[in-house]
């Protein structure tokens, strides 16, 4: 399984790398640049909801332990317990070889803005941020919040 989750971390950082990082004024609108930011942006909610699923199902199934301790054990709860378990077991290899690939991105985020820039930047999530207008109209505002990950 190492082995596998190296060999897709390797394939994305070849992937970014073949890309040109020239094809704009503003190196963050090159396609290198634009594809690094994606896949920072992707990966960081995909390792968020990752552990958010794993957390959610971890809580159910403290409930469901609590519940069959108690003795309000019956054969649906034991196959939930189970089917708990099980669901856990299955989202640890995604999360660690998102893991994989999320820190290899934000590396060549670095190494990327430092060469293009002069200076290295890390990655932050965009905040999005929802302001009235005089016409009641709501418009999405993106303002960065610097966030170390």
């Amino acid at each position: 399984m190492k082995k596998e989750s190296q060999e897709n971390v390797d394939i994305i950082v070849k992937a970014i790398r073949v890309q040109p990082k020239d094809d704009s004024n503003k190196p963050v609108h090159s396609t290198r640049g634009s594809l690094i930011k994606s896949l920072c942006y992707s990966y960081t909610k995909r390792v968020d909801y990752l552990k958010e699923q794993y957390q959610n199902t971890y809580a159910e199934w403290e409930l469901l332990k609590d519940k069959a301790a108690d003795g309000l054990a019956s054969e649906g709860v034991s196959r939930s317990i189970v089917n708990k378990l099980n669901y856990m077991e299955a989202l640890k290899p995604s999360l660690k070889n998102s893991k994989g690939i999320l820190k290899a991105v934000l590396t060549e985020h670095t190494v990327f803005f430092k060469d293009v820039e002069g200076e290295a930047t890390e990655y932050s999530l965009p905040v999005y941020t929802v302001r009235q207008t005089a016409g009641n109209q709501e418009i999405v505002d993106v303002d960065t919040v610097p966030e170390k990950l």
